[in-house]
């Protein structure tokens, strides 16, 4: 008898520690830290017969941009034999939710010569966006045909 509720506790013990942990990681938010991804897109690239995945991270980096500032950081992936490099300009555009401010920067992002199995990162464009402090909405967009991306927002101090 006693050793049938330990087989019954072992599991229910593992499962709310395992439990505990997802959760304090989902509570996570965009405020808490840099690298807080804002999703990815596919685009086609310059040379008509290629395509990527763009993928972009922002955050509220004072160390990088200055206080009041947002640094987005966007990557190329791609997954064919890509010559020449596979090149895009991708658009952060910025919007203040408490000041009605807004912009729009442009990033070239290139990467990536050969064969990539089964993505090659390629490479990495930043920019610093003048935002100023606030709640910012950033939505990213392609010069290249691209699939649309929700817009992310994040609060810069």
């Amino acid at each position: 008898m006693r050793h049938r509720n330990w087989l019954v506790r072992i599991p229910v013990v593992g499962a709310l520690l395992v439990g505990a942990l997802l959760a304090t990681n989902a509570t996570a938010t965009a405020d808490d830290a840099l690298g807080t991804q804002l999703g990815y897109t596919n685009t086609l690239c310059y040379d008509p017969l290629t395509f990527a995945t763009i993928t972009g991270n922002a955050g509220n980096r004072p160390d990088v941009g200055g206080p009041g500032a947002a640094s987005v950081w966007y990557g190329i992936q791609h997954y064919l034999f890509v010559y020449p490099p596979c090149t895009v300009t991708v658009f952060a555009n910025w919007r203040n939710l408490t000041t009605g401010d807004s912009g729009s920067v442009p990033v070239l992002v290139s990467g990536g010569w050969g064969f990539a199995l089964p993505m090659n990162p390629g490479a990495v464009g930043r920019a610093d966006l003048p935002t100023g402090r606030g709640r910012i909405s950033i939505t990213t967009t392609t010069d290249r045909p691209h699939q649309a991306l929700p817009a992310f927002e994040f609060t810069v101090r």
